[in-house]
């Protein structure tokens, strides 16, 4: 039997990311692949809910936040040996990373492996830093090994060194998508009636200040009638998105991730504020859903009505509203127009087993310079590179590392 290995951002909390290893990982298995998983913690050391994570707990090892050559050589075979020495007995490996610094520790392990490695980048605003990251990324792509979100993430990727590739070739859709179920939530169950219920799904991103606000415009300009505000997946908000949302008529509650969501936030919610996989989830729930830009922080429009984009601008609907407007349309103006959706919205249907057929490919050469890449190259960088390798892991900032 073929391994799988991930070497996700995180398997930790309730994120897209984790959501996605998780789905694919199930659909692995179904197909006849063990499946290993291993994470550096990610930026905000979340702990486990997912439960099929659970068996991958002694696998989140804190150095690999950090790249390989933050590390000597001593001390990279130690992390290299310790992911190894988890490995199932199997006839060959592939392994999957999810950002840029497992990229590195994922091209390492393929040539100790003799493993395929493909880069599947997760994240929305993915950056090239350095001519040498520049190369090891053409040369991935130029081997079909390197893959992003959405080809506009590709083109962005590779934007500032005006490469020619082609970023339609370059994506999978991440096949996102959530259990939801008819659950008991007890915090749903304890919202009061209200003229208008505003869901917001997610984690807090960029682009909550800009919902917030809007919010509190359309609040305000029906001061008369209640609003509920119902952030699921937020555990609190900032003093500045609560002191906006202080108003009379104005409730909002904060529901923690959960595994499994609440039928209950759908049916309840009028209208939903969402991006990426929570704005299909919400659609495909059947809830009218305003899906936001994830590089403008601004509404891409009604989904299945003024827009077929979950994350980034639709090339032939273009909204252009405020969404203070677009909610007073929605809620107001034109609710019997909303029943049915008219515009398909877009998603890649080749799934799973397209990216399977990929993973199945010969496998190339390693890239021969990773530790190139992201090299100490300053006196703090210095001071890091010391810190690690004397095992004082827990006293180094992630700031610098955090992949957005």
């Amino acid at each position: 039997m073929k391994t799988y290995l991930f070497l996700a951002h995180t398997i930790g909390g309730l994120t897209g990311s984790a959501t996605y290893v998780r789905n694919k990982m199930d659909w692995l298995r179904d197909h006849g692949w063990n499946v290993v998983a291993f994470d550096g913690t990610g930026d905000k050391n979340s702990q486990i809910v997912i439960e099929a994570f659970l068996p991958f707990e002694q696998n989140r090892i804190k150095e690999l936040f950090y790249p390989p050559s933050m590390f000597c050589k001593l001390k990279r075979d130690c992390i290299i040996n310790r992911i190894i020495s988890q490995l199932p007995e199997c006839n060959g490996i592939v392994i999957e990373s999810n950002n840029p610094i497992m990229a590195l520790w994922g091209e390492l392990l393929s040539s100790v492996l003799d493993a395929k490695h493909i880069i599947y980048l997760l994240g929305e605003h993915e950056v090239i830093s350095s001519e040498k990251q520049y190369d090891f990324y053409k040369y991935k792509c130029q081997n079909d090994e390197l893959f992003c979100i959405a080809p506009k993430v590709v083109s962005s990727l590779f934007e500032k060194f005006n490469s020619n590739i082609e970023a339609d070739r370059y994506y999978w859709d991440a096949s996102n998508s959530a259990p939801v179920d008819n659950i008991v939530c007890p915090e749903l169950d304890i919202i009061e009636p209200a003229h208008y219920n505003i869901g917001y799904f997610g984690r807090i991103k960029p682009y909550t200040d800009e919902v917030v606000r809007n919010i509190a415009v359309f609040s305000k300009h029906h001061s008369q009638q209640t609003v509920n505000v119902v952030f699921l997946g937020v555990d609190e908000l900032t003093s500045s998105q609560s002191a906006t949302l202080n108003l009379s008529n104005v409730n909002y509650y904060l529901i923690k991730s959960q595994s499994i969501i609440p039928q209950k936030f759908f049916q309840l919610c009028d209208v939903i504020i969402g991006n990426a996989a929570c704005a299909r989830i919400a659609f495909q729930a059947g809830s009218k859903v305003i899906s936001m830009n994830t590089k403008t922080n601004r509404p891409l429009g009604l989904l299945g009505y003024t827009t077929d984009q979950i994350s980034f601008e639709s090339e032939r609907y273009k909204d252009g509203r405020e969404l203070n407007t677009i909610l007073e349309d929605v809620l107001i103006a034109n609710v019997s127009r909303y029943e049915h959706p008219i515009i398909p919205v877009l998603k890649d249907e080749r799934g799973y087993s397209w990216q399977e057929k990929y993973a199945e490919k010969k496998r190339t050469e390693p890239y021969k310079n990773v530790l190139q890449i992201m090299r100490p190259n300053s006196y703090r960088g210095l001071i890091r590179y010391i810190l690690l390798n004397i095992g004082f892991v827990g006293l180094m900032s992630k700031k610098r590392y955090i992949m957005k």
